[in-house]
This record gives structure tokens, sequence and C-alpha cells, in this order.
């Protein structure tokens, strides 16, 4: 990746700490990629990336990394599902997230 440490990758992000676990394990996959990370922050209950360049194998990535942030709660980091919440906001979130947010 382009000149950005992990650090500085994590400080911009747009999306709770549920996610950092997977959002750690994408720098990862993206390290032998020369792309530069633009964006990345949670949209329709959904981590995104945005990144340039992003050719078709880097895109691949980030798609994978979105259909695994589904099945993770953006909260906490437990195995969860997408749910439609009050007004069909969309949100990866557990029960007990839920719960503690006032969310049901």
């Amino acid at each position: 990746m382009q000149n950005n440490s992990k650090e500085e990758l994590m400080w911009g992000r747009e999306f709770s700490d549920g996610w950092n676990n997977l959002y750690e394990l994408l720098l990862d996959e993206l390290k032998p990629y020369n792309v530069k990370i633009v964006q990345a922050k949670e949209k329709y209950g959904l981590l995104r990336v945005y990144c340039e360049p992003c050719p078709a194998e880097v895109e691949n990535i980030l798609h994978r990394c979105e259909d695994i942030s589904e099945t993770v709660c953006e909260m906490c980091g437990k195995d969860s599902s997408l749910r439609k919440l009050r007004g069909n906001w969309l949100k990866t979130i557990c029960h007990d997230c839920c719960k503690i947010h006032s969310l049901l």
C-alpha cells in the first residue's frame, strides 16, 4: 500500500470497532498491491473500502471483505447478520448490541 501506516489507516476509518479485525486483515491482504485507501466506512450496513487504483483483483478482495462484513457485528465483532432497523436503516449488528444500543 502507498505511504499509509496501519495506524493512519485505522484512524481515518468511519465504522465502529467491531470491524477493526476484519479491516486489519484486509489491509494485510492489500499490502502486495500498490493502492491507496481513499475511504473506509459503513454503507448500507456493510464495510465499504475504496482505493486507488482499483484493478479487478483488488476489487474482488474488497467485495469479499464486504461480504464477510455482513456476518460480523460492526459494534462488537461477534457473529451477526444484516438487519433492517427502525426507519429502514440497515446495520450489521448482533442481537445483544441491538438491545444495548436500543435499536430494536
